[in-house]
């Protein structure tokens, strides 16, 4: 085909187009999976059938996504141990506020469906991260969760994504007591009850003052330690707060460090000295 017939084609193609009604030659926008429909005024209705409807067939699709999702190899549920679904699987592990947002959730799901199925997996769920993922009772921030696998498939939570292993956030800990409350009273099972409450003493008892600038709770915390705080503070000098020796714990352990996105940040906290981010004690 020269190239002089291909313009004769693309100028006919031109002219043709030209004369077809402007409706015919407006395609539907896809979002994500689907085709945005709308109605004859141009305004957004749902994919799925009717309103009365589309809600309903919505919310049991999410959840039979989530109930059949595939196992890990270790056995476990791929929703325990990664933040994001992919086909060839992700690198990371356990988002941090994953399983008391999931509580959150099939609680208010299982008011909508009564669905004995949606009840029992907050049970498992609750009852896997209370046998495997809470500090030591022993720790100065005691019976507390970790929010992060930090070995992947290991099926134990045990630190934090960025942190590394044995660091903690609060917050989470305070969040997935609340949905704990939520499961006694839905079960009457006082495990759940004792646990908020260990959970709830300790928050309290490590409470500090806050204000606009400062969290009554550190974000970060080592479990084990009454001193150690965020990673990318200062290296602590000097005697501990009462005249004891410095802190042993000053500086998370080697490894690779952190994620592409957190390096930054990291490396301003580290020491030249020290093998990984530095923290700071707190008086």
């Amino acid at each position: 085909m020269t190239t002089m017939f291909r313009l004769k084609l693309l100028r006919v193609a031109a002219i043709a187009a030209c004369s077809l009604p402007l409706a015919s030659l407006t395609f539907a926008e896809r979002l994500f999976y689907h085709d945005i429909k709308t109605d004859p005024a141009g305004k957004i209705v749902p994919w799925s059938g009717p309103p009365s409807q589309a809600y309903d067939h919505v919310v049991r699709r999410i959840w039979s996504f989530w109930h059949n999702m595939e196992m890990c190899d270790n056995g476990l549920p791929y929703y325990m141990q990664h933040m994001i679904w992919s086909p060839d699987r992700h690198e990371n592990g356990l988002g941090g506020d994953q399983i008391p947002m999931a509580l959150s959730s099939w609680n208010l799901l299982y008011g909508y469906l009564g669905d004995e199925s949606v009840r029992q997996n907050m049970i498992y769920m609750a009852d896997y991260w209370l046998d495997h993922g809470l500090s030591k009772p022993a720790d100065q921030w005691a019976d507390l969760v970790y929010p992060y696998d930090t070995v992947k498939h290991s099926g134990v939570y045990d630190g934090d994504m960025v942190a590394g292993k044995g660091v903690l956030q609060p917050d989470k800990a305070a969040s997935f007591a609340a949905e704990l409350l939520g499961l006694y009273k839905m079960t009457g099972n006082p495990r759940y009850l004792d646990a908020a409450v260990k959970m709830a003493d300790v928050l309290a008892k490590r409470i500090k003052p806050g204000d606009s600038e400062n969290s009554p709770w550190p974000f970060r915390r080592r479990a084990g330690c009454p001193r150690c705080r965020a990673w990318n503070r200062p290296p602590a000098t000097g005697p501990a707060p009462g005249g004891s020796s410095p802190c042993r714990c000053r500086t998370f352990p080697a490894g690779p460090g952190p994620p592409r996105r957190h390096r930054r940040r990291w490396k301003r906290g580290r020491s030249p000295s020290t093998a990984g981010p530095a923290v700071s004690a707190i008086p």
